[in-house]
């Protein structure tokens, strides 16, 4: 069970599961960081650490990295029709059906 927290950090947790359990285990967590209906939120802030660009596509921000350094920051919208790293990325991963 989680508890109200400022900041929740998944580091690269959902490698392992297919892309369907990935997407409806980050929908469950959105939910209870940020729910509706009148459910208590357990607020703060979440950050994803993954290779798996799948992950990031409902962040809210995302900063993308090369050997340790900044090389990019949007939304994942803007950065998948943005030549660079992300870009990249997306294309060999949508490509090979990660």
């Amino acid at each position: 069970m989680l508890k109200p927290c400022s900041l929740l950090i998944l580091d690269n947790v959902l490698s392992a599961v297919d892309y369907e359990t990935e997407r409806f285990l980050l929908q469950e967590i959105h939910k209870l960081l940020k729910p509706e209906n009148g459910m208590p939120a357990l607020g703060g802030s979440l950050l994803i650490v993954s290779h798996r660009v799948t992950s990031m596509e409902q962040a809210d921000w995302i900063l993308v990295l090369d050997e340790g350094k900044i090389v990019d920051q949007g939304v994942h919208t803007d950065l998948i029709q943005r030549p660079g790293y992300y870009q990249q990325m997306w294309e060999l991963q949508n490509e090979n059906g990660s």
